[in-house]
């Protein structure tokens, strides 16, 4: 009777083991890609609308064994709350690339309006100056840098820098807040933190600023939070309802809901910067010129930036759309390179590898 029963347990035991093991590969699977086709500069709606979905009938029929199947009768009730909940996952996850920040702001910590000119500085852990930056009309700026030690300073008139009346690491508006400690760096990536400033006198050029460009903390902190309520919202019904109604899509809802609240919480890992490389040898090629300016006015630059060591770039555009981009300098073997590309920066960044 004992061996019956080890015989039954090792049956179960065996197919439970192979379902799991099609569930691990279909998940496994999506999530691939998912991550391939999030680290490409395609952004369209469209086409994250189509991954979404991919991701959760890949889930969906993985689990399928599992899980109970879906109901034939839905009420009216049943069927708006699965809408709305699919609606919020959606987009959620249309805006999850938009949240992803590609570079770092300073602003005022009383106004939460971005400051320019900022004179921002980086060292390293000797105290050896790095580079420096200025921030462009919405306080952004964002320094190449790679494994490594490094602090941030940030310079104006009339304020002062660490702020002292915006502590901790999340305001209102901004999260990643910088105050001035070292921060230790893995990999090669951008520094992207936030600096708040305290104003210590009244800078005029901030004034005349509020008058010429429009910009409501009020509104835009209503619109974090709104965007936070409906999300946790959805993340609070998904797993009551799928208790009450354990069937396969609730289980791919609140499943895509953990999903997103991980996205959130970690971010998408995407490469900021752009390389450029010569197209014979496959090498980088270091300290090249890059010169921005647009497409009808080839020779009035908007933007300008050199490459590094490694052949890395990461430039700042104040509009979407296309630009002409000139690259200029000498291959590792000595070889001039001067050539022309066109560039869409769909988020006001440009970040293309270019092959000359």
């Amino acid at each position: 009777m004992g061996g019956v029963v080890v015989g039954v347990i090792n049956d179960v035991l065996g197919s439970l083991s192979d379902t799991v093991a099609v569930v691990v590969k279909k998940i496994s699977v999506a999530a691939k890609e998912t991550k391939k086709t999030l680290n490409t500069t395609a952004g369209k709606v469209a086409t994250k609308a189509i991954i979404l979905f991919s991701v959760m009938t890949a889930v969906a029929q993985g689990l399928r064994a599992v899980v109970m199947p879906i109901p034939q009768v839905f009420s009216f009730s049943d069927i708006y709350l699965t809408i709305m909940r699919i609606l919020g996952l959606l987009g959620e996850f249309l805006g999850l690339k938009k949240k992803v920040k590609k570079w770092g702001i300073v602003y005022d910590s009383e106004t939460k309006r971005p400051l320019d000119p900022v004179y921002v500085s980086i060292f390293d852990d000797q105290g050896k100056q790095i580079e420096q930056r200025f921030t462009d009309m919405e306080g952004r700026f964002g320094f190449l840098v790679t494994s490594g030690k490094y602090r941030v300073e940030a310079n104006k008139t009339h304020y002062i820098f660490p702020s002292i009346k915006v502590l901790g690491k999340k305001d209102e508006l901004y999260d990643n807040l910088y105050h001035g400690e070292m921060l230790e760096i893995k990999g090669e990536t951008v520094i992207n933190v936030n600096i708040p400033m305290d104003p210590v006198d009244i800078d005029w050029n901030e004034e005349i600023k509020k008058k010429m460009f429009k910009f409501n903390p009020k509104k835009e902190i209503l619109k974090k939070r709104i965007s936070s309520a409906i999300f946790y919202t959805g993340l609070i019904i998904s797993p009551i309802t799928y208790w009450a109604t354990p069937n396969t899509l609730n289980l791919v809802i609140m499943l895509a809901y953990l999903a997103i609240l991980i996205l959130r919480q970690t971010g998408f890992k995407q490469k900021n910067y752009g390389r450029i490389y010569d197209k014979e040898t496959k090498k980088p090629i270091p300290f090249a010129k890059v010169i921005i300016s647009y497409p009808n006015l080839p020779d009035q630059r908007v933007a300008f930036g050199v490459s590094d060591i490694t052949g890395r770039y990461y430039i700042l555009v104040v509009d979407e759309g296309e630009y002409l981009i000139h690259i200029q300098g000498k291959t590792i073997e000595g070889k001039d390179v001067d050539k022309k590309f066109s560039f869409n920066a769909e988020e006001r960044l440009i970040n293309s590898d270019f092959w000359i």
